[in-house]
C-alpha cells in the first residue's frame, strides 16, 4: 500500500507540473526561460514535498508493523 501511495504522488505532482508547463506554454510566446525554469521549480518542490511526507508515511509504517510483531 506505501508503494502505491508513493507512486500516486509521484505521478499526481509530474501530472500538476506538466499542466503548469503546458499553461505557462501558452502565455509566452517568444518561448522564454521563464516557461521552462516555473514547472521546473514547482516539479522540484512538489517532489521535496512528496518525499517528505514519503518519509513520514514510512515511518508511520515502521512502527506500527513493530507494534504488530510484539
Amino acid at each position: 500500500q506505501f508503494k502505491w501511495t508513493v507512486l500516486f504522488w509521484l505521478v499526481s505532482s509530474y501530472i500538476g507540473s506538466a499542466i503548469i508547463y503546458s499553461v505557462l506554454s501558452c502565455f509566452s510566446t517568444d518561448g522564454s526561460r521563464l516557461a521552462w525554469a516555473i514547472p521546473v521549480t514547482a516539479s522540484i518542490v512538489v517532489l521535496a514535498i512528496v518525499a517528505v511526507f514519503g518519509v513520514i508515511h514510512y515511518n508511520k509504517y515502521l512502527r506500527n508493523r513493530k507494534g504488530a510483531t510484539k
